[in-house]
């Protein structure tokens, strides 16, 4: 498998600071390279990477936002609001959020053929759909 390049929100509030820490934590496994957003304003070579995976906490999409100002697209973008989790301006979390956003990174990353993806999906819509 190809590691994932994965780019994160890093805001102020509990959904940015989650979102970070399980990019920063599922990344200690083989799966991805947690990529800083930052350094794409001043880092070339991080404007070619491929397999990109953006992870922004709220439907502001910042990270994502910034990385298309570089022209650079995401292959997969999950928003852990849309896992259910509610934005707030406290950035702290729970252990069993931490769990449901590093499964929906996983999750977010797996090809589905169109031709199965109402199988897959049943009547379900994925939060991480680009």
């Amino acid at each position: 498998m190809n590691k994932f390049n994965i780019f994160s929100c890093s805001g102020a509030c509990n959904v940015g600071q989650l979102s970070y820490s399980a990019v920063t934590d599922i990344c200690k496994s083989p799966f991805g390279v947690h990529q800083s957003i930052v350094k794409v304003a001043t880092n070339q070579a991080q404007r070619m990477l491929e397999n990109i995976v953006v992870v922004d906490g709220c439907e502001l999409q910042c990270a994502k936002k910034l990385l298309k100002s570089f022209d650079i697209k995401a292959k997969y973008h999950l928003i852990v609001t849309d896992l259910g989790i509610e934005k707030n301006e406290i950035p702290t979390f729970s252990k069993a959020d931490l769990v449901l956003v590093k499964d929906g990174i996983q999750a977010c990353c797996v090809d589905v053929p169109e031709d199965n993806m109402s199988h897959a999906m049943g009547k379900y819509k994925c939060p991480c759909a680009s």
